[in-house]
């Protein structure tokens, strides 16, 4: 398997991120591997302590943040990642037909379709008869 670690620039909440590659190495991995949050444990490399972010090849490329890098002893380093779900499977995210919310944050601008309306019962007034000489109904309808 194929295990590359360099840096990228780019926010974590970006979909195509730039990943200059400073090390690259083919692993041999003894068991299985939890590909959400892997921790490698690799002997003999020189690392930089900058690195935050990491590919690994094997049936499918995933995308990794550098979470920690830590000398165990000598040549032996811990390596610890978390999925770029966004990179990872970013043709899915890009080819997706969804709809994506978010709470409204100082400074957005709102753009109600027909696809959204709520009604709210303010006042419920019960009469047995019209409206007598006089009286006035007021109808207010407000965009929420």
């Amino acid at each position: 398997m194929n295990f590359s670690m360099g840096i990228s620039t780019d926010p974590e909440n970006v979909v195509g991120k730039t990943f200059t590659k400073s090390l690259e190495v083919d692993l041999r991995l003894r068991g299985s591997i939890d590909w959400i949050s892997p921790v490698l444990r690799l002997r003999g490399l020189e690392f930089e302590r900058n690195y935050n972010y990491a590919s690994m090849v094997a049936d499918r490329e995933r995308f990794y943040f550098v979470r920690d890098v830590k000398p165990i002893s000598g040549d032996l380093f811990e390596v610890s990642l978390e999925l770029d779900v966004l990179e990872t499977y970013k043709a899915e995210v890009i080819s997706s037909e969804a709809r994506f919310h978010r709470n409204l944050q100082n400074g957005d601008f709102v753009s109600t379709g027909f696809d959204m309306a709520t009604t709210k019962t303010i006042v419920a007034h019960e009469s047995d008869g019209g409206l007598t000489e006089g009286s006035t109904m007021l109808l207010t309808t407000v965009g929420s």
